[in-house]
């Protein structure tokens, strides 16, 4: 074969061309620190990173949706402080004007006051943030409360403002005004949980309260530290998710408590379950954690509480059913409640409803609201729910006290009115109304420091997996820049040896054939 001066000269030219292309590539990469440039460097792993790069901006954005709503719930707490400040003020003088030793001109003073903490209060209920208003619903730009002439008006709606706040997980950021405000309804209740206990038979649709579950996978390190994905995609019922996990080799039970799964390695600890990125099974499952015993005890998940649901299967009543009896107090009339014939939630009501109704009372409804009983008077009529002498049945329902109006601005006026009349009846009955109103602002607060809680939980996990995206979008994009040092180096000298080479080489000519 016939090697001739052209095909040397191409053969090395190449040679050189490639060398240098490894040695640009290497000096990118050590310059950027990133070995992914284009789908041809390695079209699997730069998919992965955008679908990982798609996620980290998701989570960007529930970290921007969380600071907004951080302020906006910050906001609402101050402004149910204000609330709260003006009734305790506003009770204050209901009991100091309700004294026998009360004169009309104290009373007048009185009632000056009065007028000023209304303006106080209907400031706070007024309050807004960056121009939308705490307390109007959806109309966030609408003035909600009216006042100054007859009773205070309600402009707004009963919308709830939501906001994701991570995957599959929601906020109901505002109090709608209708909530503030309360009712001239006297209402009493929902100081007992009486959520059944949790079924194998529960249908995983059902579960924590009605929300539901999210199908699919979750992730756990027994005591061996290996790490196992468990899908859960095909259960249906609480007994199928036994079922999967005991089949798995973990020892999965309904605590004894009833209110939630545990799960245990029988090698002993740790355990770890968490949920893949993007994934929101064990979390909905309230299995999110880990135990250094090798224990992972849930978080409540139970279903709602129904009027089909058995009294005997509410953890609350244990070793109390059949209830005893209580006594009503309405009108200025008593009557014993005898439920021991009921069987369910509904047979309560029934009972209750019935009797006031045949003995002319004025009605009392009776309702579910999240998982408790509460009674109230739709005419305003205050009345009372005391024991029959050592029985406890009314405590044990959560349905033991009084019952009276929590209409905010509507408890407010009428004390005003009470004291410009001079009616020392009137001013002694708006003492009991503020003391509800107060306790249903009090039970608003509390749900918002519930939502700050979430806030800062939510902020937690968002980290947690930004730091793990980061990560795996590392371990995949970046480069071992000791790795790229030494390649660089090495290509550095191929390339300088290509052009000694070739200098040398190119100097022969004719003459030096010919000698």
């Amino acid at each position: 074969m016939r090697v001739t001066d052209n095909m040397m000269s191409s053969l090395l030219m190449r040679q050189i061309q490639t060398n240098l292309g490894r040695m640009s590539q290497l000096q990118g990469m050590a310059a950027s620190g990133v070995r992914l440039q284009s789908f041809a460097d390695d079209p699997a792993g730069l998919s992965a990173v955008r679908r990982y790069q798609t996620l980290l901006d998701q989570n960007a954005q529930y970290q921007r949706n969380i600071g907004q709503a951080r302020a906006f719930v910050s906001a609402t707490d101050g402004a149910l402080q204000s609330l709260n400040e003006v009734l305790a003020r506003a009770s204050e003088l209901a009991l100091r004007a309700s004294s026998a030793g009360s004169t009309p001109e104290s009373m007048q003073h009185t009632a000056t006051e009065i007028d000023a903490l209304i303006e106080q209060a209907l400031a706070a209920a007024n309050s807004d943030i960056d121009g939308r208003y705490l307390f109007a619903g959806y109309r966030t730009d609408m003035v909600p409360f009216l006042g100054g002439v007859g009773p205070t008006q309600y402009r707004g709606d009963g919308g709830e403002l939501r906001l994701g706040i991570g995957p599959s997980t929601e906020m109901v950021l505002n109090i709608p005004g209708e909530d503030l405000l309360g009712s001239g309804a006297a209402v009493l209740g929902g100081r007992a949980d009486l959520g059944p206990r949790l079924q194998p038979g529960d249908d995983l649709s059902a579960i924590g309260l009605g929300a539901g579950w999210e199908a699919g996978a979750l992730i756990f390190v027994d005591a061996t530290g290996v790490q196992k994905t468990l899908d859960l995609t095909g259960a249906g019922t609480v007994q199928d998710v036994l079922d999967i996990m005991n089949a798995a080799g973990l020892d999965a039970s309904i605590a004894p408590d009833g209110r939630s799964l545990r799960v245990a390695d029988p090698a002993g600890g740790p355990l770890t379950i968490s949920d893949p990125v993007g994934g929101g099974t064990a979390r909905s499952l309230g299995l999110l954690g880990s135990g250094d015993d090798g224990v992972v005890d849930g978080a409540d998940i139970r279903t709602a509480a129904a009027w089909t649901t058995p009294l005997a299967d509410i953890a609350a009543l244990d070793g109390n059913v059949p209830l005893g009896s209580m006594r009503l107090e309405i009108a200025g009339t008593g009557l014993d409640l005898d439920l021991s014939a009921a069987t369910t939630l509904g047979d309560v009501r029934t009972a209750i409803e019935l009797a006031t109704a045949a003995f002319g009372l004025p009605p009392i409804s009776v309702d579910l609201q999240g998982g408790s009983l509460v009674l109230s008077s739709d005419t305003g009529e205050p009345f009372r729910i005391v024991t029959v002498g050592a029985d406890n049945t009314a405590a044990l329902l959560g349905i033991e006290g009084e019952g009276v109006p929590t209409d905010l601005f509507g408890t407010l006026e009428e004390l005003q009115a009470g004291l410009l009349a001079g009616d020392l009846g009137r001013v002694q009955d708006s003492v009991a109304r503020l003391d509800s109103v107060r306790n249903s602002v009090l039970e608003l607060e509390v749900a918002v420091g519930g939502k700050e809680s979430l806030l800062d939980w939510m902020d937690g996990l968002l980290t947690e997996r930004d730091n793990q995206l980061q990560v795996r979008i590392s371990s995949i994009r970046d480069v071992d820049i000791t790795q790229v040092a030494s390649d660089l180096s090495q290509a550095e000298a191929a390339y300088q040896a290509g052009l000694t080479v070739a200098g040398r080489l190119y100097q022969m000519n004719l003459f030096d054939y010919l000698r």
